[in-house]
């Protein structure tokens, strides 16, 4: 009898090592759905995931749309621009700050995606609009006219001036 209840001994610990196994493979399961489930909820495999390579220095509201908008800081970062990033989000905008009111060019280098771009008024009206603008145009430029200047350029995601059916002369508040 004493060789039957060595065997039963042995069995035991078998069994709980297999029970073990399948806790922690189930715990990794769960980690990892809920890994998983927090990042499709923070926007990581959305149009969202753009919001995370913009500061959100000021906000934009143009007909009623706001827009974390990212300003230019430096001349490296006028030069940039958009430029090298991979997108922008649906209520992100990139707005560059003249000296004084003048006519300003942009163009779409190192550009990978189309953007709207206003030029803005020192009284904060749009002065020109260029829709659609793809990178495919560099090194073209693309300007508001000479005796309509801007002091102020938005930069925003293709679409936006026909979804806000923006027209010259629309007032932007900042």
């Amino acid at each position: 009898m004493p060789k039957q209840d060595a065997k039963k001994t042995k069995s035991a610990p078998k069994q709980n090592s297999k029970s073990k196994y399948f806790r922690v493979a189930i715990t990794a399961v769960v980690l990892v759905a809920v890994i998983l489930i927090m990042l499709v909820s923070s926007g990581v495999f959305s149009d969202n995931a753009c919001t995370r390579v913009y500061r959100n220095d000021k906000q934009v509201t143009i007909a009623g749309k706001v827009f974390e908008t990212e300003s230019t800081r430096t001349s490296q970062d006028m030069q940039k621009g958009l430029g090298g990033r991979d997108c922008i989000g649906d209520n992100q905008a990139m707005i560059f700050t003249f000296g004084r009111p003048g006519q300003y060019g942009m163009w779409m280098k190192d550009m990978k995606f189309p953007i709207d771009i206003f030029w803005i008024s020192e009284d904060k009206k749009i002065v020109a609009i260029e829709k659609n603008f793809a990178p495919e145009t560099y090194p073209e430029a693309a300007a508001n006219e000479p005796d309509k200047p801007a002091l102020y350029v938005l930069e925003v995601q293709a679409g936006t001036a026909d979804e806000l059916k923006l027209q010259l002369g629309t007032p932007v508040n900042f």
